[in-house]
């Protein structure tokens, strides 16, 4: 038995994920990222449906769930619950306020009776009440449910809902470190910018460079909500990178927040475990702040944009003769 004891929450979450490293991981960074983005927003809901109003949570049958749920766009929590559950009626006001402060943000809450509908919690694999199961946009298996294991709190669910919407939507914008004027109109004042220092293309060819840009892209789009983000050539940004002492090589990666004049630097490996664990901890403080000088940060550099290419082949001069 595994079980995940989050600060703050009063009893531990089961575990019922894959038993490999890769699975547990994955289930602890999803549970970070929940915690980091509660705290983000003040561990309050900060809004309700108000006494009185229609629910916005969905009653599903087996005539409405495939359609609406496997077939349609959005992402859903769906709760399977039992009309005699006590649980089931603590979470019902948490899960209604939650359903409500996501309405039109593209999660919808759903809820199947499970004893009338025996069927769909047999289709799920629901063994006790109640039991949350969520689906992505992409969803249109019942295999690709997958297990809701965070809090029951109403700031639990938007906060993991919130989540689960801006993985749901496109790609974020990873944006080329160039220019001041790059810099400035992503990296604002009020907000932690992300940048990601790459290898040179002579060291990795096109197909090298899109490679990381996909490792850095898949760990973005899923802590959009937190960060900006853009990239860097190594070697491009000499003075930037010798302030922020990225003098180990590359790939390197870096946390800049320009209103506090902190940044923060991501050691080891490059992998999408280690961003993650990295961005993780830039919200709840297991990350090493460092302040940036008086000056302020150091002087970017006015570069041509990578044109997707591999690099141009240089031409060697030589003679035939002696």
């Amino acid at each position: 038995t595994i079980k995940m004891f989050v600060p703050g929450d009063a009893s531990p979450h089961d575990y019922q994920g894959a038993r490999q490293a890769s699975g547990i991981i994955d289930y602890t960074l999803s549970q970070l990222r929940t915690m980091a983005q509660a705290r983000l927003n003040g561990g309050s809901s900060g809004g309700s449906g108000g006494s009185g109003s229609k629910s916005a949570v969905v009653e599903l049958d087996e005539s409405s769930f495939d359609a609406k749920v496997l077939k349609g766009n959005d992402a859903w929590i769906v709760e399977f619950y039992a009309p005699w559950c006590g649980h089931c009626k603590n979470l019902a006001p948490e899960y209604a306020q939650a359903a409500s402060k996501m309405d039109g943000e593209g999660v919808k809450f759903g809820a199947v009776d499970a004893t009338q509908h025996s069927n769909l919690g047999s289709r799920f694999g629901v063994r006790g009440y109640p039991t949350l199961k969520f689906f992505r946009p992409e969803a249109t298996r019942d295999s690709q449910a997958e297990d809701y294991e965070g809090g029951r709190t109403a700031s639990d669910l938007i906060a993991f809902a919130e989540v689960l919407a801006e993985e749901s939507r496109g790609p974020v914008e990873l944006v080329e470190l160039n220019s001041v004027a790059a810099l400035e109109d992503t990296c604002k004042e009020d907000k932690v910018c992300i940048i990601a220092f790459l290898p040179d293309i002579y060291d990795t060819g096109k197909d090298g460079r899109n490679a990381y840009l996909q490792t850095f892209g898949e760990v973005a789009n899923k802590n959009r909500r937190l960060f900006n983000y853009m990239w860097s050539a190594g070697g491009t940004q000499p003075e930037l990178e010798e302030q922020l002492g990225l003098t180990f090589g590359f790939p390197a990666v870096a946390a800049i927040h320009r209103g506090k004049s902190a940044y923060a630097v991501m050691t080891g490996a490059y992998t999408p475990e280690k961003l993650g664990r990295f961005l993780i901890g830039l919200g709840t403080g297991a990350s090493r702040i460092r302040p940036l000088p008086s000056s302020g940060l150091a002087k970017v550099a006015t570069t041509e944009p990578w044109d997707g290419e591999d690099a141009a082949e240089e031409d060697e001069e030589f003679s035939l003769e002696d």
